[in-house]
């Protein structure tokens, strides 16, 4: 992805000791979705042993718009559901698409207002079915 795409994404580099480190830790549960063998998404859990999970997500520049966004986000607050968590996530306001991913999934909370005009919210703690994506 062209770094004007990663702005708003800084969970961690993506160099390949980065990368690496993210694969082997666990405290990351790493996602990817791939079209037509090139990797057209990546996100994230990152599970914090206070029982939240944080989501993290990038959609490439040729695949935004088409609602891979919202499936995904609505597929790591699945996996955070099976697992109990808290799923949350740091939003810019400044990014509108990452918002409107987010509100297409269920209704959240603010629960914190942090600096740079980031915003952290929570979903609810409900059992989720598993999502589906329709293409």
């Amino acid at each position: 992805m062209p770094e004007s795409h990663l702005a708003y994404f800084h969970r961690h580099g993506f160099g390949r000791a980065d990368l690496t480190a993210v694969l082997r830790s666990r405290n990351f549960m790493a996602y990817g979705l791939f079209v037509e063998d090139a990797l057209a998404a990546y996100a994230l859990l990152k599970v914090a042993p206070t029982g939240s999970a944080f989501i993290g997500l990038r959609v490439g520049p040729e695949h935004t718009g088409k609602g891979l966004g919202r499936f995904i986000i609505e597929y790591l607050y699945w996996q955070a559901s099976l697992a109990g968590l808290r799923t949350r996530s740091t939003i810019s306001r400044h990014n509108p698409a990452s918002l409107r991913s987010h509100e297409a999934v269920a209704d959240f909370a603010v629960i914190a207002e942090l600096p740079n005009d980031y915003v952290m919210i929570e979903f609810p703690r409900v059992r989720r079915e598993r999502p589906v994506l329709g293409v």
